[in-house]
């Protein structure tokens, strides 16, 4: 029994190490990503890719709400620091460049979505991992 209890703990560690540094397979919920993903999606997604900076503009990304903490937002990376922002998202804040240490991101549904164009630039220590492809209902990667 105690050799039982030992692997399942192991397991345990092993499981939660790839969930926590690895990658993870998320329910999207909402209607910000349509038509690209819609809600009830499942979708799998790598946290390496945002501890080693591997993401581009162009990648969705699972990141946490700025304003709510124990919500995570599915948004596409539309800037990163340095980069200008398009004048059609620019809050009134009279900026034009997304500030060092920041991302710009938006939901490809627009008129769902609440992203930069409401909170602004959002802290790269937001990020959690970038969506690398969809399992259900239409299994295949991101187009």
């Amino acid at each position: 029994m105690a050799r039982l209890a030992g692997r399942v703990f192991v397991a345990g560690c092993v499981g939660h190490c790839i969930y926590e540094h690895v990658g993870e397979i998320v329910v999207c919920e909402g209607s910000s990503m349509e038509p690209t993903i819609h809600s009830k999606d499942l979708v799998l997604t790598s946290h390496l890719s945002v501890t080693t900076g591997n993401y581009s503009n162009g990648d969705v990304l699972i990141v946490r709400s700025p304003h709510n903490p124990n919500k995570y937002l599915c948004k596409r990376l539309a800037a990163q620091s340095g980069d200008d922002i398009p004048q059609s998202h620019l809050l009134s804040l009279n900026k034009d460049r997304v500030p060092r240490g920041h991302v710009w991101l938006l939901g490809d549904n627009s008129s769902e979505s609440m992203d930069s164009r409401r909170y602004g630039p959002i802290a790269t220590a937001l990020l959690r991992s970038k969506v690398t492809y969809r399992l259900w209902p239409n299994p295949g990667p991101l187009s």
